[in-house]
């Protein structure tokens, strides 16, 4: 009897032991397919290439001597081999590293920014990010800073990682040839990022043809090939790049705001924490490198090369003419101008998450107030109609087609003191975004006057 409960024991036992190792081959099969699921995106979108729904991805006959460019695959079908079967990345990986150190030198820009992406894909793992708009939806400080400390290291645009570590030297390359230098940042997702956001891009440069344009974006630096293509093809020097932040915060006031905020010391604050990490960006990348910045709801209406150290109004008093408002749309610095310390020094030292505008163009006020009879912080200050023409409550009659004889005469006087007076026009994308754009209304005809890709 005692033989037969062993023995039904033993049995039960080594069932448990299969179902168990039945659980962790599921639960690895599982992980590995979330990983190679990921880095085949991941490569996919970084090399614009296409696949097919196979578990397999492949780059062959990659000539390690021949350009970068057109060692590229341009046939989506050269990316399967079905002779070899085989179902991981080290290939890729394998000839990639061919590639990147092929001792053409003119491809020596394009093999180093190989280079950075792909030692990101040896290292790449599963996991789920972080949206940090989800901040906006805690009503408690204490929390608000609680969940920020706990998801800083799945929330990418705070992190100095693979994608972001060639920022330097990416900068350093792609400005090293630029007299004439645009700044923008795009931190939403690239599914927003819609026509609007193109004719802004496209207005630079009807106006500065031998401009350069850097994107500070993470998402359109990995997925946006396909924005970017259509300038890349006209020969226009354009180049989103993900941000290294820690890198540009480095040895100005905000590095120990930023060091703070990860450690869970400072409230991010009600507003969109997107909106004022893009207030101390603008600054930061100014002081660094110098030139013009720019909004993507920004349209450019003539040239402002000619332009230096200057910021706009946003608003003035009626009766002196004094400016009352400052706006941080459009800046226009040299690096390391002491003003934009200045605006730094003010960002971190005052720092305030829950009020709309106080870390942006309210600060900027407050600063330039304090320092105008100081020398060496002297900027010009353009009137409203330089650089914000129409105030943000009166946007919605800039998108409306004219209904009447003296809507149509307004229109058409307006247009005219618009080419004339303003260098560009903000469209006040908060108020504005959910507008229908009429035809025929002022912006529609700006934005076709002031395209490159469209039938003028």
């Amino acid at each position: 009897m005692s033989h037969s409960k062993s023995k039904r024991f033993s049995s039960a036992l080594w069932r448990r032991v299969k179902l168990l190792f039945l659980c962790c081959s599921c639960f690895v099969g599982f992980s590995y397919l979330r990983s190679y699921t990921t880095f085949q995106n991941v490569l996919i979108s970084t090399l614009r290439l296409e696949t097919f729904h196979v578990p397999t991805l492949l780059v062959t006959h990659v000539d390690p001597h021949a350009s970068v460019m057109e060692s590229m695959p341009s046939n989506p079908l050269r990316m399967y081999d079905k002779s070899e079967g085989k179902n991981d990345g080290e290939q890729i990986v394998k000839h990639l590293n061919n590639v990147v150190k092929s001792p053409r030198q003119e491809d020596a820009s394009a093999k180093n920014i190989l280079n950075v992406k792909f030692r990101a894909l040896k290292r790449l793992k599963p996991f789920k990010a972080a949206d940090i708009e989800e901040l906006q939806h805690i009503s408690i400080p204490e929390k608000r800073q609680e969940w920020l400390k706990t998801n800083w290291a799945s929330i990418h645009i705070l992190q100095k990682d693979d994608i972001s570590e060639g920022f330097a030297h990416r900068m350093k390359a792609f400005l090293s040839q630029c007299s004439l230098r645009f700044f923008t940042i795009w931190i939403a997702p690239l599914s927003v990022f819609g026509p609007r956001e193109q004719g802004s891009l496209e207005s630079i440069f009807e106006a500065h043809p031998s401009a350069c344009v850097t994107i500070i974006s993470r998402s359109l630096d990995i997925q946006g090939e396909s924005v970017l293509q259509p300038f890349w093809d006209r020969g226009l020097r354009v180049m989103a790049i993900s941000p290294d932040l820690p890198f540009l915060f480095q040895k100005t006031p905000v590095q120990i705001w930023f060091k703070k905020l990860k450690k869970g010391i400072i409230d991010p604050g009600e507003i969109s924490f997107s909106q004022n990490l893009s207030n101390v960006l603008r600054l930061a990348v100014l002081y660094k490198y110098g030139g013009i910045y720019l909004d993507m709801d920004v349209i450019v209406l003539r040239d402002m090369s000619n332009l230096s150290n200057a910021i706009g109004a946003q608003s003035a008093d009626s009766v002196t003419g004094r400016w009352c408002r400052l706006n941080t749309a459009v800046l226009i610095f040299d690096h390391h101008h002491p003003l934009l310390l200045k605006f730094i020094q003010e960002f971190a030292r005052n720092f305030n998450g829950s009020r709309w505008g106080h870390n942006g163009p309210y600060m900027v006020t407050r600063v330039v107030k304090q320092v105008q009879a100081i020398s060496d912080h002297q900027c010009t200050v353009f009137p409203p109609r330089a650089f914000y023409p129409v105030d943000w409550a009166h946007i919605d009659s800039f998108f409306r087609l004219p209904a009447t004889g003296y809507d149509q005469q307004w229109q058409s006087a307006k247009l005219q003191q618009l080419e004339e007076e303003a260098y560009t026009l903000h469209l006040w994308n908060r108020k504005s975004r959910d507008m229908d754009l009429e035809n025929g209304s002022i912006v529609d005809i700006l934005f076709h006057r002031h395209c490159i890709f469209c039938k003028k």
